[in-house]
């Protein structure tokens, strides 16, 4: 898990035919994603003829219009959007913690943002009317409570291996957010929001240039992520870790309780782009967005009308990939322990000629 961070003053080359083809086959991808989520999320069936015409010729008297702004264009730019922003979170926080299984489901973010709005909705509802910008600042502190929860169990758990205590502070975090969640639904009989398009989301959220503002200067900071660990100003580890918590309390907002977008997204980004930050952080929000935009729309389509929650499936994918990831840190770990042990031995004929 620990990382292999290229120098800042590496030459590596951003532009390449690979990284270009990447970001273009992403676009293409984004489009597509777009397309069909607007097309078929649902059991109405539209047109590209309808949703050029409520986009570009509304009118305020059309009920498909107003379908298409108020429900199916909403749908179609968060799951982009928020799908985007949980990726780009993971890619932060492994940064920070030099973990490469690190992301909001595996150090309780998400939980515990959903727990914190477990508890203050009803507070909201009464004293602020449902004012959009207490929801926002609800998740986006409970995101924040729970990455401190993950760092307390990580001072605490008696594991050597850093990467390994940092990820079971994380789990353990995770754990006894999911136990509160559970208790407060059956037997407080709370009611745990799945996600903020059961309030009523529009296009004119206060969410949407929330989420663009986090992924553009996560974008921006991608380039000053590269370099050694140990080398990291506090500014850029604060900024890292603020643009997380941000974006994985909007996200929680908006989608629920996506698990292992970040992972998923991350490793795959790695796999196809390498180890630079700079292509990376692209090509893991493009990832996410795409993964979370078609999956909710295919969720919509298994039976309907209903809608069959389809974000387990994520979990399903990214649990191999963490056990692989883990497996990979103790093989790591392991040698590092043989190196330091057959040192010695390694030192003494040296000390004996002397």
């Amino acid at each position: 898990m620990e990382q292999g961070f290229i120098q800042e003053s590496s030459r590596a080359r951003l532009i390449t035919s690979k990284n270009v083809i990447l970001l273009v086959m992403g676009c293409f991808a984004i489009v597509g994603a777009f397309i069909f989520a607007i097309l078929k999320s649902g059991i109405i069936s539209l047109s590209l003829t309808d949703i050029f015409n409520a986009i570009f010729h509304h009118d305020p008297d059309s009920d498909m219009d107003k379908f298409i702004r108020e429900i199916r264009l909403p749908i179609a730019i968060n799951s982009l959007l928020y799908g985007a922003a949980l990726a780009t979170a993971g890619v932060l926080l492994q940064r920070v913690t030099r973990m490469t299984t690190a992301c909001p489901s595996t150090l309780g973010l998400i939980p515990a943002s959903i727990v914190a709005m477990v508890f203050a909705s009803p507070l909201i509802d009464v004293f602020s009317q449902g004012n959009e910008w207490m929801y926002v600042l609800v998740y986006i502190g409970g995101a924040g409570c729970g990455l401190l929860l993950a760092y307390f169990f990580s001072l605490v758990l008696p594991i050597k291996p850093p990467g390994l205590r940092r990820l079971t502070g994380g789990l353990v975090a995770v754990g006894v957010t999911s136990l509160v969640l559970f208790f407060s639904s059956t037997l407080w009989e709370l009611d745990v929001p799945l996600n903020m398009f059961q309030k009523g989301f529009n296009t004119n959220s206060v969410l949407i240039p929330i989420g663009l503002i986090g992924i553009f200067l996560s974008l921006g900071l991608s380039g000053r992520m590269n370099g050694s660990q140990q080398k990291s100003p506090v500014w850029l580890i604060g900024s890292c870790l603020v643009l997380a918590i941000v974006l994985t309390g909007t996200s929680a907002m908006t989608l629920g309780n996506w698990a292992m977008i970040g992972l998923v997204s991350s490793a795959l980004a790695r796999w196809l782009a390498g180890g630079d930050y700079r292509i990376v952080m692209p090509v893991a929000a493009i990832i996410g967005g795409v993964v979370v935009s078609v999956m909710n729309t295919l969720s919509t389509l298994i039976a309907p009308p209903f809608e069959t929650p389809l974000y387990f499936v994520t979990a399903l994918i990214g649990t191999p990939v963490l056990v692989i990831l883990i497996w990979k840190e103790a093989i790591r770990y392991a040698n590092r322990a043989k190196d330091d042990k057959l040192a010695p031995d390694a030192r003494q004929p040296l000390e004996d000629q002397r």
